[in-house]
């Protein structure tokens, strides 16, 4: 018979970790989030022990307008003495813009930019007696006063989603409403959307002066835009007053034919769409690879790499059992020089959390670094988890002083095909669709959420997900 327990105290977590990664290696769990160490790292890192916020601590907040974390706990299964399931799970307050106090939800330990798809460890033969279990201790949970529970950012391809679909449906009766999601990228005038805003305004710009096309106010907007940062479109007026702009002249672009793709650009940017997860079913061999791949693409690689190697440059790879201080120090370092205060990986206090896993993760077996050199220095950084058959690119980085050498491109394809020299049949990209990424890969997919709340309750997404992340249900 299975049975669940919520371990909350500190030692009796840290006692049982050993025999949930046991778990996951026995159940071929695939996932970084599924072997714990990342997870619990992200608590000890964002947790409120000295009562500031998590966005403070994470450098970016998720949900809400402010959360707060409040408590970890690891729900475990067991039949008999056996352990046959688990789940680190988390306790946020939150404040959103329409609650006095604060709210009680409970997710997955983690965000989907440091831990990018997560899901249930489960024994695979006792799959939906499991999250069975696990759902109806969750539902009691919400019974006691926590608003909803959140199961984010699972895989398109995880084993688990018919069986969370069929367990969330049995749970109707006890007075619980479920709803699935996909995880949209939100739409309009922000940070994320603003460049290509900006780019196709200039390029409009310059086709309507060559033709002699005339839009009323077209130029003034392109200079806006280009003039806008991130900091000034945190005020909802200038996000608001520009796109009422934006949408004018929409409405004006719709009457001229021969400008219809610029509307059809500018709706793009106003929708929301589903945030992309790129990914490489890996071929046999590297060549295999390289036909896939596109003309120009083939022929910028080749060409960058001949002239990268006759200057005297190269590959490193540091395999777990070698990796030091001093190469996670080097890695983030270089991810730094590329990205900046523009990091949403390495941001607020989350540096540690990075040394933090890199070397739990390589003690397992399962991270490993690759360098591009030149003139003796390490000058481009691949991050990667090595998890069955399963590789998953995680950050990047890059020295700018070294930008005509396209080091950090050509890196990539080299962790690409050590992944078909070693047999790997999966390449994830990590979460995003940017478009370095979209050249080396022909497929996307998508992650699943599910939520469980109190049947008498409204869930409204408006108020939890303000950010980049929206959530698009599935109906029917």
């Amino acid at each position: 018979m299975i049975t669940s327990e919520l371990l909350t105290k500190q030692v009796d977590i840290n006692r049982i970790i050993p025999e949930c990664i046991d778990l996951a290696k026995a159940s071929e769990a695939s996932l970084p989030f599924q072997y714990m160490h990342m997870p619990l790292a992200w608590w000890d890192s964002f947790h409120n022990g000295t009562d500031s916020l998590f966005g403070k601590k994470r450098g970016q907040n998720f949900l809400g307008a402010q959360s707060r974390l409040e408590e970890f706990f690891l729900l475990i299964a067991r039949d008999g003495d056996s352990l046959c399931g688990a789940i680190p799970l988390v306790r946020h307050t939150l404040k959103t813009p329409k609650s006095q106090g604060g709210l009680c939800i409970i997710t997955f330990a983690g965000d989907y930019i440091l831990l990018p798809f997560q899901d249930f460890v489960v024994e695979p033969s006792r799959r939906q007696e499991v999250i069975s279990s696990f759902l109806e201790r969750i539902a009691q949970l919400l019974k006691a006063g926590c608003s909803f529970f959140w199961a984010g950012h699972l895989p398109e391809e995880s084993p688990n989603l018919a069986v969370l679909r069929a367990s969330c449906a049995a749970l109707q009766g006890h007075h619980i409403a479920s709803l699935e999601a996909i995880s949209y990228q939100r739409g309009g005038v922000w940070p994320w959307t603003i460049g290509g805003i900006s780019a196709t305004l200039k390029e409009m710009c310059e086709i309507c002066t060559k033709f002699g096309v005339t839009f009323n106010g077209l130029e003034e907007l392109a200079i806006k835009t280009a003039a806008c940062t991130p900091q000034s479109l945190l005020f909802p007026g200038t996000r608001n007053n520009l796109l009422q702009e934006l949408n004018t002249l929409i409405a004006g672009i719709d009457r001229h034919e021969s400008l219809a793709d610029f509307a059809k650009r500018f709706k793009s940017f106003l929708k929301n769409s589903p945030i992309l997860y790129p990914y490489i079913e890996l071929p046999l061999d590297r060549e295999e690879y390289l036909g896939s791949l596109s003309y120009s693409t083939r022929r910028y690689f080749r060409r960058y790499l001949g002239k990268f190697l006759e200057a005297g440059g190269s590959f490193e790879i540091v395999r777990p059992d070698e990796i030091t201080a001093e190469d996670i120090e080097d890695y983030i370092r270089l991810h730094l020089l590329r990205w900046g205060n523009g990091s949403h990986a390495i941001c607020g206090e989350s540096a540690d959390y990075h040394r933090t896993i890199s070397a739990a993760m390589a003690q397992q077996g399962m991270f490993l670094l690759f360098f591009a050199r030149y003139q003796g220095k390490r000058i481009a950084v691949h991050s990667c988890f090595d998890i069955g058959s399963r590789r998953e690119g995680y950050l990047t980085g890059r020295d700018p002083d070294y930008t005509k050498l396209r080091a950090g491109r050509l890196l990539y394809i080299q962790t690409i095909f050590d992944a078909i020299d070693k047999g790997f049949s999966r390449y994830e990209l990590g979460v995003i669709g940017f478009g370095y990424k979209m050249s080396f890969v022909k497929k996307t997919t998508v992650a699943h959420n599910f939520f469980l709340y109190p049947a008498d309750q409204e869930l409204n997404f408006d108020q939890f997900f303000l950010g980049f992340e929206c959530m698009e249900p599935i109906r029917g």
